[in-house]
């Protein structure tokens, strides 16, 4: 009963799913590291947001399914449907997923609709089509680099920063 628009004016920021990826080796860690430095930024600036990695859904949610590659799409699918009950609330939901590939970010894609999602790429891209609505070059730069994107894009709100 509470609309998208009603949400918007009371959080001070549009709903968004974000998802970092990098598919440079060795930088698993790092993209989940922006994916928290991100999540406790927009919290101290009072917006909605959660963190969640998949490492979380394994543990949890998907504990009961086997942990193995072949068990990713699963593992995708799962984080996708949560992203979209937490975009249908209104927050920002981020999570981190290393090395994802084109068939995984559309899925992603499809699995949140009508809600929207930003893929964030960190150093050496994991696409071979797929464009991301950002590259960023190392991770010292991305937590600015999203909220400067979250901007320009109108999901944070001006007057709230």
């Amino acid at each position: 009963m509470i609309s998208e628009e009603q949400r918007k004016n009371a959080y001070g920021h549009k709903a968004k799913f974000i998802v970092i990826t990098s598919g440079s080796e060795g930088k698993e860690k790092d993209i989940q590291n922006v994916g928290r430095q991100l999540e406790e930024r927009l919290f101290n600036m009072k917006f909605k947001a959660y963190y969640l990695g998949v490492s979380s859904i394994l543990h949890g949610l998907a504990s009961d399914v086997a942990n193995s590659y072949e068990d990713r799409d699963e593992h995708i699918r799962q984080i996708g449907e949560l992203a979209r009950i937490f975009t249908d609330s209104g927050q920002i939901f981020i999570t981190s997923i290393f090395n994802l590939d084109d068939y995984e970010a559309k899925k992603l894609k499809l699995l949140n609709q009508p809600n929207e999602i930003i893929v964030v790429n960190i150093g050496q891209t994991p696409f071979n089509n797929f464009v991301p609505d950002a590259n960023i070059e190392n991770t010292e730069d991305a937590v600015e680099a999203v909220c400067d994107l979250l901007k320009r894009q109108e999901i944070i709100l001006e007057y709230y920063i």
